[in-house]
């Protein structure tokens, strides 16, 4: 399974999950800094990544919510918590509990959008 992480979240926590054997890429590995989010949402869906974002605004706007249901892109929304801690605190929480959202992403139905709380586990969106 092929995690996508957007721009809300650093290339270098990609680098390091990269590191650790995870199969992720981050945006800027394949569309320019500025793509709009309905840009890129039909490439991830059609290639059947999993998208990792700490944007609660692609739930709220419309067009983009849309595109996620339109393209059934599995969804993981971090807590905006996590993104609030230095990058030593993400870097970590990132290392702790990677392993078990993995395990845990492996296990949802495509196009399935979750919250991903502060201990790692995830809270199902309707």
């Amino acid at each position: 399974m092929r995690f996508f992480f957007d721009n809300n979240i650093s290339p270098h926590l990609v680098d390091i999950l990269k590191i650790l054997g995870v199969d992720a890429l981050h945006l800027r590995d394949v569309f320019p800094t500025n793509a709009k989010d309905t840009e890129w949402i039909p490439r991830v869906g059609q290639e059947g990544w999993v998208l990792v974002t700490a944007d609660k605004n692609i739930l709220r706007n419309r067009a983009e919510r849309d595109a996620l249901r339109e393209h059934r892109l599995t969804t993981l929304v971090l807590k905006e918590t996590i993104l609030h801690k230095g990058m030593w605190e993400q870097t970590e929480w990132f290392i702790k509990h990677w392993q078990e959202i993995g395990k845990d992403a492996l296990r949802l139905n495509q196009g399935t959008c979750v919250i991903v709380r502060e201990n790692g586990k995830f809270d199902k969106l309707p």
